[in-house]
């Protein structure tokens, strides 16, 4: 009998265990949602009233990430630390340490190149789509 008993209670904690699982997951989605929102909000709060202005006074993106890298490396020592060096000196070789947009030229693509690359994209895509068809059974 205690036996039976046991198993009584192990099925009927199993189901209630089932039962607040189900119960609590939307609930905990809900929180996840809400914190992660309430997380981005203060990230951007904190980058536009404390970061931006330090990381502009110290010469914009790039310059911040090569200082950052030799005080690094200067740290470090051995062979790591030339490869720092060597990292920093490549993030402050383009446009001396400033953030500087690509001229606009590098970054056009004409548009014939454009329609070019968007039908190439349909027809990979009509292709997937055939071969899609085709495995499906009857």
């Amino acid at each position: 009998m205690a036996d039976e008993q046991q198993q009584q209670n192990a099925k009927g904690r199993g189901f209630v265990k089932t039962i607040t699982r189900r119960a609590l997951a939307p609930v905990v989605a809900t929180a996840a949602t809400a914190a992660t929102g309430y997380a981005i909000r203060k990230g951007t709060e904190l980058w536009e009233q404390r970061l931006r202005a330090k990381v502009q006074e110290k010469g914009g993106g790039r310059a911040l990430a090569r200082d950052t890298l030799e005080n690094a490396a200067a740290r470090v020592g051995g062979p790591v630390s030339e490869k720092m060096s060597g990292f920093a000196d490549k993030v402050g070789a383009n446009g001396g340490g400033q953030d500087s947009p690509a001229p606009a030229q590098e970054n056009l693509v004409s548009n014939a190149e454009r329609e070019q690359e968007r039908r190439q994209r349909e027809q990979r895509r009509q292709e997937r789509r055939r071969a899609l068809e085709r495995a499906k059974p009857s």
